[in-house]
């Protein structure tokens, strides 16, 4: 068990980045009212390169996205990824793949966040790509590069929050 500990040492550090992002994104949403159209910046505006050399929206897009409300079979898809180490944390499964490099946490019918390393290209288009996956999700027109935001997926709430601080944090929390 220590050695699994060990081993997943840099994901753990992860999820407590996601978990301040999610109470930043919490106490952010409370003090902004959680608008859906934010900025004046046009997300199609950003450069639409980040996919290409990057796997947290991606990751993001498949794992959480695609399995909410309730992220039944986000681990499956995590795996489907090569999130294939995994370590329970109180309700949460927290995962890593071979190298670390992604990592991603699911609480059923509550979050779903996936980290990396910092983003080193263009963090605007980042952040603008983001923005694009949740939008295209919910089919919410949410405009700018402003977080967090909320928008439904198949009835339920949720607010969304990119986090750049210690590293990139994609959060999808069930608001309640």
């Amino acid at each position: 068990m220590k050695s699994e500990i060990m081993e997943l040492k840099p994901v753990i550090m992860a999820a407590r980045t996601c978990r301040n992002g999610i109470a930043l994104a919490v106490a952010l949403a409370f003090l902004t009212g959680c608008s859906t159209s934010s900025s004046n910046t046009d997300v199609a505006s950003a450069t639409k390169t980040v996919s290409a050399d990057y796997a947290g929206i991606e990751t993001f897009k498949d794992v959480c996205l695609a399995t909410a409300p309730s992220f039944d079979g986000a681990v499956e898809a995590a795996k489907r990824r090569g999130i294939v180490k995994y370590l329970p944390l109180g309700k949460a499964q927290l995962g890593s793949n071979a190298d670390n490099s992604v990592s991603v946490q699911v609480e059923p019918n509550h979050e779903c966040a996936v980290t990396t390393p910092n983003y080193t290209a263009d963090a605007t288009a980042l952040r603008a790509e983001f923005i694009e996956a949740v939008s295209k999700a919910t089919g919410a027109q949410v405009s700018g590069t402003k977080v967090p935001f909320t928008a439904e997926i198949k009835g339920a709430k949720f607010i969304f929050m990119h986090d750049r601080r210690g590293g990139e944090a994609f959060v999808a929390l069930r608001a309640k």
